[in-house]
């Protein structure tokens, strides 16, 4: 008896291959074939990617070092292949997405109703006798009633109270960088008691200092007081300013974070180096 041995299909995925344009010093388009989820792979990253992003990427050198999302990574040939393949594929979506055109109905014309025409009515004659004109009795003159003169009323004088002017949101440096390399940092509850004793309002940033004496971006944090603690942490944001990322792309990364704020943080790193 011979046993036959059922054949097991190992499921792979698809490679798709794409036609990028000509680099300098290439003589044909270069193929490239690439995995779903690859950059993903790469990167460390399980978000979605924006455009900014990729152009970003895209700019960096084979061989350059970068830092994304708080890891560290160099730029490879295959990274810049899957790169330049994102912000394509990207800019192909837009295009594909052409806004749908509103179908116009066609209605019939309603047809006008004929009114019918109406005979004018006849006008009765009636005979009327003329009246007699009445003499107007002579009416005497009504005296001038001397009116009482009143004494001008005082104006009284208003005080305009000025209501005090409300703050933008902005950075404060609570610890210093010298006290952070020293190894002090603020806990969540000393931050929370520092904000609702100071006053902070929404979209202010704080560096509070960090228990890792080489990761001062960990003592980023944004107040936000509709969370329970107050606050939350964000050393993103220090990282685009530390890599000199332009006030468009930072907004464009985080849309709820005031420029302004961003701009006194910038000024306060520009001062560590």
């Amino acid at each position: 008896m011979v046993r036959q041995i059922k054949s097991r299909k190992t499921s792979r995925k698809k490679m798709e291959v794409v036609k990028l344009r000509k680099r300098k010093g290439a003589k044909e388009n270069e193929n490239i074939k690439f995995k779903k989820g690859g950059l993903h792979e790469s990167l460390k990253f399980s978000g979605t990617f924006t455009k900014a992003q990729m152009e970003r990427l895209d700019k960096k050198k084979i061989g350059q070092k970068f830092t994304f999302k708080g890891n560290k990574f160099v730029m490879t040939d295959k990274l810049k292949d899957q790169v330049t393949l994102a912000k394509t594929m990207m800019s192909w979506n837009k295009k594909s997405r052409s806004p749908k055109k509103k179908s116009k109905k066609s209605r019939s014309p309603k047809k006008k109703s004929k009114k019918k025409s109406r005979s004018p009515k006849k006008k009765s004659k009636k005979s009327r006798s003329p009246k007699k004109k009445s003499k107007k009795k002579s009416r005497s003159p009504k005296k001038k009633s001397k009116k009482k003169s009143r004494s001008p009323k005082k104006k009284s004088k208003k005080t305009n109270k000025k209501s005090p002017k409300k703050r933008k949101p902005s950075f404060f440096e609570v610890v210093t960088i010298e006290d952070h390399y020293n190894g002090k940092a603020m806990t969540n509850s000393d931050i929370t008691k520092y904000i609702k004793n100071t006053g902070k309002i929404n979209g202010d940033i704080l560096f509070v200092g960090s228990t890792f004496e080489t990761r001062p971006e960990y003592g980023i944090v944004v107040v936000d007081l509709k969370l329970k603690n107050k606050f939350f942490y964000d050393e993103d944001i220090y990282n685009a300013v530390a890599q000199g990322y332009t006030k468009q792309e930072i907004n464009e990364m985080f849309p709820n974070i005031d420029l302004g704020a961003v701009t006194k943080m910038e000024q306060w790193y520009d001062n560590l180096e």
